[in-house]
């Protein structure tokens, strides 16, 4: 009676962890769609049209069907969540069943869309020409989804010199990577376009004492910071 009734514990316990899970897609079909909010702005547009993409060609799976049993909503909070969100912050929230990809700010839905996608799918965007993995994953089982993100630091932009890449390229690729701002080619120090904290930049300086970043710099001299923060400097 006791290894049933354990047996029986076993079973339950494996019901239940199969029960929680979030079956994006299965044989081709999917029981989820993706629904974004009528005034949503460009960068969230962009970003759904992207998880519908993507999903597919993860899946195999269309996320359009209106006869879908749940949703994954972009830029919809999670009905539970009432915490305010700090600045930059995203989130990424299932409960019901569903899926929320939210954020602040202008571009904070957006980016939690590719937390999504990188985070959960194994998505990654390595160039600004387009050299992507997408892993292909016919039935993508997730676990229930509890996740948010704020920037390191204040200004996460990136240089981009690798050739003058066009608008669109620049716009997708920091987009997916999850970059607020960039120049038309190579990131300056100064304000506005910082590629490092501002600890490192003397204050009182101007912009026109600023040079473009092509060899070591005379502001990367604080050892005591570059001890601790050696990514900085790379």
């Amino acid at each position: 009676m006791k290894k049933l009734i354990l047996s029986g514990l076993i079973l339950m316990a494996v019901w239940n962890v199969a029960a929680a899970d979030l079956i994006l897609a299965e044989n081709g079909r999917s029981d989820y769609r993706i629904a974004a909010p009528p005034d949503a702005n460009e960068m969230e547009r962009l970003a759904a049209a992207d998880l519908a993409a993507y999903l597919k060609r993860i899946t195999g799976a269309d996320f359009t069907g209106a006869e879908a049993k749940h949703t994954i909503y972009v830029g919809k909070a999670a009905p539970s969540d009432r915490a305010p969100l700090r600045p930059n912050e995203r989130r990424v929230r299932s409960e019901a069943g569903d899926i929320h990809l939210y954020g602040e700010g202008e571009y904070g839905t957006a980016f939690a869309v590719y937390d999504f996608l990188e985070e959960f799918l194994g998505c990654h965007w390595y160039t600004v020409r387009g050299r992507e993995k997408i892993p292909k994953n016919p039935s993508p089982r997730l676990e229930e989804l509890n996740f948010s993100r704020i920037p390191s630091f204040h200004h996460p932009y990136l240089s981009l010199g690798v050739g003058y890449p066009t608008a669109e390229q620049m716009r997708d690729y920091t987009r997916r990577n999850r970059i607020f701002a960039l120049t038309s080619g190579i990131v300056k120090i100064g304000p506005g376009y910082s590629h490092v904290p501002g600890q490192l930049i003397p204050p009182g300086k101007k912009y026109k004492e600023h040079v473009w970043i092509w060899k070591p710099y005379k502001y990367y001299t604080h050892e005591a910071w570059f001890e601790s923060h050696p990514e900085y400097f790379s």
